[in-house]
């Protein structure tokens, strides 16, 4: 009898959970959404099953966004790939937004390695971030992937030197990526007001509020400065439904493949809860 009870309230509990995901879903995608973007296999890649795992059926597609940082971008030609999906200090995350969105900054100084630590000590924050597809931080990325091919191009040949030849060809093919491949979507602005940042932002094709975590962090043992890491999108996994899952079969859109990606539109919106979900996706 207690084990049937157990298994009653179980069963019962399991129901509840999943009455109350489907409520929040459809509440969520209630009413106007708050941004519809058209993205395509630069911004969504698959998101693989663990090992182990692969009696999963369902499928489902990771957001790629990016953060620009001219400094990171200067001292890595990696940042080219677009391998920043993990997050980045952009420069706009300085001191000033941090206060504003609660951190206390005044703990940095005087600057010191104390300093130091009792600021980054301070605990993340969920925010409201704002998702911008191929505007000025696109266009700035490329400039500078542009500007760093360009000098690597410029240096004096050296003549049987494989280091030299392999740094020019990965400049060329850094260059390629970036135009062709890196995802155009970038984080480019944070703020604790969900709408006061729709108001600054109002083309909804072209900029999602979305939530996410920053993190404080001091950049630069000579710069000594208070900032701020964009440390993940809180929602960046989207389901594909069933009615759309035979555009992405045998799709070639896994993050690192080096071949061809199989070209796709997708219409990606947000809704209530600032979560996405797929709307329409098919092949180019």
């Amino acid at each position: 009898m207690k084990r049937s009870r157990t298994l009653v309230a179980g069963l019962a509990l399991l129901a509840l959970t999943n009455a109350i995901a489907l409520g929040g879903a459809l509440w969520n995608r209630s009413g106007e959404p708050g941004a519809r973007m058209r993205l395509s296999e630069r911004e969504l890649h698959r998101v693989e099953p663990w090992y182990g795992n692969r009696e999963n059926s369902g499928l489902a597609l990771q957001l790629r966004w990016r953060i620009l940082s001219e400094e990171e971008s200067a001292n890595t030609q990696f940042f080219a790939f677009g391998y920043g999906y993990s997050g980045g200090a952009p420069g706009w995350l300085d001191k000033a937004k941090m206060e504003s969105l609660g951190f206390d900054t005044a703990t940095l100084a005087p600057y010191s390695e104390r300093a130091r630590k009792r600021y980054e000590k301070q605990l993340p924050r969920e925010v409201a971030l704002v998702l911008e597809l191929d505007g000025q931080a696109y266009r700035r990325a490329l400039e500078l992937k542009t500007e760093h091919t360009s000098r690597e191009l410029a240096r004096p040949v050296v003549p049987g030197d494989k280091i030299d030849e392999q740094r020019r060809t990965t400049a060329r093919e850094a260059l390629e990526w970036e135009r062709s491949r890196s995802s155009r979507l970038f984080v480019v602005d944070a703020g604790l007001d969900a709408e006061a940042l729709r108001a600054r932002y109002p083309d909804r094709a072209r900029y999602a509020i979305v939530r996410g975590e920053v993190t404080p962090v001091a950049l630069g043992a000579a710069a000594k400065r208070a900032a701020g890491r964009v440390s993940g999108v809180s929602v960046s996994s989207i389901n594909v439904p069933l009615r759309l899952r035979k555009v992405f079969a045998d799709a070639q859109i896994s993050e690192y493949g080096a071949g061809p990606r199989t070209p796709f539109d997708a219409t990606v919106a947000w809704g209530r809860r600032l979560e996405p979900w797929l709307v329409e996706a098919a092949r180019r």
